[in-house]
């Protein structure tokens, strides 16, 4: 569940920044459920139930100052999904695992926008805004998830840096996807292998013009990452993440699968440090 952070926040019984208020929200409230609707100024707002209370946040809200800590909050659970719903479901990538991806991996600095194919509660973006990234964004498909990402980002006071767009990657005349797109030096991709179809010409495109792509958990066909490594090779549970910075010569093996957990055979390909070898998609 999303909680309220920094002072609290007013809810109000109506749409409108005038409407009567309907009680205070302290920090620490949990909100249940999240919708969004723009009001007469054309603003964007968010209804919630929140500990028995229902209404529409203030501003008070969407500037609130996150909590202390650097934890990420929990999110209800998605919807049921299915083949053809959208390019992947719902799948946190654990935040533990970003900072090496960002930092270790993607080498993530100030000359750099970052943009998340899917990126579902935002935390990607907002992680990469934290490693130093200039500009970062995200694109979404599912309408709920793209509310949950944008009041995600907007309480930690990252609007101004952070774009999410509610788009469809696999439609190509998306004016507001193709500038997030073109903006990008580097794309995060943590979607399942069939998504590969609508992604893969993305990342051609953008490789092809000099930029950088961070995969989690499977690579293209065809594809050589020029850094590999097992987010969490130490916890038991890893995630393989590859940064593409160069077209592939030519060829395509089977369709790549998706690698999540790791035997300890498995993970002997790995260093000490976690990081392996040159891979190429198969």
């Amino acid at each position: 569940m999303l909680v309220v952070g920094g002072g609290g926040a007013l809810l109000r019984e109506g749409i409108e920044a005038t409407s009567a208020k309907l009680r205070v929200l302290p920090r620490g409230s949990r909100v249940r459920r999240l919708e969004a609707a723009e009001d007469a100024r054309g603003k964007r707002r968010l209804r919630v139930a929140a500990d028995g209370a229902d209404g529409w946040l203030s501003e008070a809200l969407v500037e609130a100052e996150p909590a202390a800590d650097d934890g990420w909050p929990e999110v209800a659970a998605a919807p049921p999904w299915a083949p053809g719903d959208s390019l992947a479901p719902f799948l946190t990538t654990p935040v533990a695992f970003l900072d090496e991806a960002l930092a270790d991996v993607a080498g993530v600095g100030p000359a750099d926008v970052v943009v998340d194919l899917g990126c579902g509660d935002g935390r990607i973006p907002v992680w990469a805004r934290r490693h130093g990234a200039r500009r970062c964004g995200g694109v979404e498909l599912d309408g709920a998830l793209v509310d949950v990402a944008r009041a995600n980002v907007a309480a930690r006071r990252l609007a101004d840096v952070v774009d999410i767009v509610h788009g469809d990657l696999a439609a190509d005349d998306d004016p507001q996807v193709a500038a997030l797109l073109e903006a990008a030096t580097l794309l995060t991709v943590f979607l399942l292998p069939e998504a590969e179809p609508a992604v893969e010409p993305i990342v051609r495109r953008h490789v092809a013009r000099g930029g950088r792509a961070l995969f989690l958990g499977w690579l293209p066909r065809g594809y050589e990452s020029d850094v590999c490594r097992t987010l969490g090779a130490d916890t038991g549970r890893g995630l393989d993440a590859y940064l593409v910075a160069a077209l592939p010569a030519g060829g395509a093996g089977a369709a790549p699968s998706l690698r999540l957990l790791h035997s300890p055979e498995e993970r002997s390909e790995f260093g000490g440090d976690g990081f392996c070898r040159r891979q190429r998609g198969a």
